[in-house]
């Protein structure tokens, strides 16, 4: 069934609006007041004045313009229009309201420092040992100043000559595998081929945030000898490991860190447990040997470290 357009006597556009009761329509674009005589659509109330009727008519043929694209179009020929098409057009009464967004305020929330803070950490010469031909031990801390933990660290030694020229240099990486933030752990560095003569050691580190952590048991107890030295070997030392961590431990390793009289550090060995498993609640022995040193230590200090079992 086709519709048939109603135009609007006033401005002339396809007016869909609805008829009151006594058959008056008002049209949804330039207010004209009109009723339906057959076909014929005719004025009941007076039409705006012809400069405002042209002005609104314009204005309103542009819109149906626009609005009709897909439907019908309008050809307009010297300010006056035509419809290429008879099909029936059906435009809303005008522009609907945009709903209003919910009044939700947003929540801001800052990253953890620890997250975005990058890695930071440095090392501090404490001795140095030229007793084993060309080789240079190098022993000092390394100090994980990050606000985040740090795995296994490499640690490099530049050495120089008077004039700051760079003649050699050697690299190492610290013994531990896990170094909490703050925390300040001994470290070795073995430059097997040194300068024989330089007149200053650098030193660069270049820390990484870790993308994994080995998991350290916690609960493992030391009891360890006071070391002897040996007329040959350099000093001797043993005692005992005790597991009281609540879980089975591999890998149990014991390092002795010795100290000279100026209370350096300036010796370091380690060795591992007797036992390649032990159980929670069990004891093993230690022993071993500081190796290729005439120094007289002052004092010594033992660590400890294993891995869950399972």
């Amino acid at each position: 069934m086709n519709a048939s357009v109603i135009r609007c006597p006033g401005c002339g556009a396809a007016d869909n609006s609805t008829a009151t009761p006594s058959g008056v329509h008002t049209c949804v674009y330039c207010g004209v007041r009109y009723q339906l005589s057959g076909s014929t659509a005719r004025t009941v109330a007076p039409a705006p004045a012809p400069a405002a009727r042209s002005k609104v008519r314009g204005l309103v043929l542009g819109g149906v313009a626009l609005l009709g694209v897909g439907i019908a179009s309008l050809v307009f020929i010297g300010g006056s229009s035509k419809s290429s098409s008879t099909t029936s057009v059906r435009m809303s009464a005008g522009p609907r309201a945009l709903a209003t967004p919910a009044n939700n305020p947003p929540v801001s929330v800052q990253a953890a420092v620890e997250e975005t803070a990058p890695a930071t950490a440095e090392f501090t010469l404490e001795s140095v040992d030229t007793s084993s031909n060309n080789a240079l031990w190098i022993y000092g801390y390394f100090h994980n100043t990050s606000p985040f933990t740090l795995g296994q660290t490499k640690i490099i030694a530049v050495f120089y000559d008077k004039d700051g020229k760079e003649i050699g240099q050697g690299s190492g990486f610290t013994e531990d595998d896990v170094i909490a933030a703050d925390a300040r752990v001994p470290s070795v560095v073995l430059v097997s081929d040194a300068p024989m003569a330089y007149d200053r050691i650098a030193f660069e580190v270049t820390p990484q945030r870790p993308s994994y952590l080995p998991t350290e048991v916690e609960g493992l107890e030391l009891e360890a000898d006071a070391p002897r030295r040996h007329e040959f070997l350099g000093w001797k030392y043993a005692g005992k490991v005790h597991n009281k961590s609540g879980q089975a431990a591999k890998f149990v390793k014991v390092r002795v860190l010795a100290f000279d009289q100026n209370d350096k550090f300036a010796g370091h060995a380690y060795t591992y447990a007797s036992a390649d498993e032990l159980a929670d609640g069990a004891t093993a022995r230690f022993d071993g040997t500081l190796l290729g040193s005439s120094t007289d230590f002052k004092r010594f200090e033992f660590r400890v470290s294993g891995r869950p079992a399972r």
